[in-house]
């Protein structure tokens, strides 16, 4: 049953875990209890009862005790009531619970990478995706971009799956629950085509390419040459006229050869749309 406290993420962090919402406050008196809890031997050290071996043995014991209580804070209290969040997510918290979309993409990204003492976890993709979706709908182009790279797996290696997929009863067997999630898989593509779309319009390089192969490929979208020729040439056009960014340390060297790769995969696309051999296909 979850805590009936007013899902306001900067002062609740109501969507940092998705079992129950914990005013700060109160998780905060609660490791402090703990605390107060484990140093509690650290008395009869200082004021060792009449049993003179006691001080002894805790004394030689208490590295140990100290460590094995601040291991079990830490991965177990401080994850569980969100005390090991950064003041800078929460602040980021706030403003994007106010709308702002470069908040909401950063948010997102937190959350994806486990930053800021939000933990990277399966119950957390589905947060987000959430912030992902918003900063998504107000334009944010990155936001757009992102979110379709995860939705068709490419950045996380699972998709997110849409919500509007029906779900099973369940005593479900595994070949409906394998096509459930094929179902789910064709649902994300078309998804990530439209969000790829919306950051294509916007110029970005990487998902006007990515656009251009889907309507090739005929993944997530109906096949269309001719849209595949377009966004794959504008794609080209643009990475070209940004070729000096790999040397003005705007790209990093990883990001560089992954636009190397993806150039050489548009060019090979669009030679084999246009009818021309290609390394690839020769």
């Amino acid at each position: 049953m979850r805590a009936a406290f007013v899902p306001n993420h900067f002062l609740t962090l109501d969507h940092y875990n998705a079992e129950m919402v914990i005013h700060p406050r109160i998780g905060r008196s609660l490791v402090w209890s703990y605390r107060i809890v484990y140093l509690a031997p650290l008395a009869l050290i200082i004021w060792p009862p009449p049993i003179t071996r006691l001080p002894i043995i805790l004394a030689a014991l208490w590295p140990l005790w100290i460590m094995s209580a601040w291991l079990f804070e830490s991965a177990v209290l401080g994850q569980r009531f969100g005390l090991t969040v950064t003041q800078k997510a929460r602040d980021t918290m706030r403003a994007a619970d106010a709308g702002d979309a470069d908040a909401q993409y950063r948010l997102a990204g937190y959350y994806d990478r486990g930053e800021e003492g939000l933990q990277a976890a399966d119950s957390l993709s589905d947060e987000a995706r959430r912030w992902y979706e918003k900063a998504a709908a107000q334009g944010h182009v990155a936001a757009q971009f992102d979110l379709a790279e995860h939705l068709m797996g490419v950045l996380s290696g699972e998709p997110f799956l849409p919500d509007e997929t029906p779900a099973l009863p369940k005593d479900s067997i595994y070949h409906e629950q394998r096509q459930a999630r094929v179902n789910a898989a064709m649902a994300a593509r078309r998804r990530a085509a439209h969000w790829y779309r919306r950051a294509a319009e916007q110029g970005h390089v990487t998902a006007q390419g990515r656009l251009g192969e889907m309507y090739r490929t005929g993944n997530g979208v109906a096949r269309n040459a001719t849209a595949a020729r377009r966004w794959l040439s504008r794609a080209l056009a643009a990475a070209k006229a940004a070729e000096g960014n790999e040397d003005d340390g705007s790209m990093s060297v990883d990001e560089a050869e992954e636009r190397r790769a993806d150039i050489r995969a548009w060019k090979a696309g669009l030679d084999q749309l246009n009818g021309r051999k290609t390394g690839a296909n020769v």
